[in-house]
């Protein structure tokens, strides 16, 4: 198992916005994420009422970040360190959302290029937990 630090990779976040602890496995490609759902992640975890839950919408991010760490590595899966190459989210024509994770769950995060032209690509993304499917879908990035 390859495990490789995001803070390798320049994406357009910083802390506390990056949604990725850690890469188990890249390609020129896929890549396999991971990140740990902790009580202290603020912008992963919201309540209602007495259960928390963990917005859809950083799930989408958690995705789209593992993306762009797959969009700025090479096809040789060696880490460039270079702030010219910034990935953005231009829309998802479909998403599915399943099993809501549980606080110190461990997301398994798997991105795969399915279509890349010039400066875009499409992308299948999907969200494992527990075996359980958390986020299913396909988004448009662009390369700036």
């Amino acid at each position: 198992m390859m495990e490789i630090k995001p803070e390798n990779i320049i994406i357009p976040h910083a802390p506390p916005f990056i949604f990725v602890d850690s890469i188990v496995n890249i390609n020129s490609r896929s890549i396999i994420c991971n990140k740990r759902i902790e009580r202290e992640d603020q912008y992963l975890v919201y309540k209602s009422g007495e259960k928390e839950y963990i917005s859809q919408a950083a799930l989408i991010e958690c995705v789209l970040q593992s993306g762009a760490y797959l969009m700025t590595a090479t096809a040789s899966a060696t880490l460039q360190n270079t702030e010219e190459r910034k990935m953005y989210f231009i829309g998802s024509p479909e998403i599915t959302f399943g099993a809501n994770p549980d606080i110190d769950d461990i997301l398994n995060i798997e991105v795969e290029v399915i279509q890349k032209l010039r400066k875009m690509a499409r992308l299948q993304g999907k969200i494992l937990c527990n075996s359980k499917l958390v986020l299913k879908g396909t988004f448009i990035v662009a390369e700036k």
